[in-house]
């Protein structure tokens, strides 16, 4: 299932609310594409508030739409 949802971000034991964006909910994962920066794909948790999840960079930062394969892709 695929919905949108809101996107927190945990880093250096710190959750500031100002980072959150929106992003697509994919499985236990989420798709982020701010404007700031590439797009990305990172494990997330639900919280306990209806429609948001919580990215946990300082436990699991890999961002899995970083990928050789990607970077080729818009390169070439």
């Amino acid at each position: 299932m695929k919905r949108v949802v809101t996107v927190m971000y945990k880093f250096d034991d710190l959750i500031l609310e100002q980072e959150n964006e929106r992003g697509v909910l994919v499985g236990n994962q989420v798709f982020v594409c701010g404007k700031d920066r590439m797009p990305g794909l990172y494990n997330a948790s639900p919280t306990e508030q209806k429609d948001v999840y919580l990215v946990d960079l300082d436990s699991d930062g890999r961002d899995y739409f970083e990928s050789e394969i990607f970077t080729e892709l818009i390169t070439a």
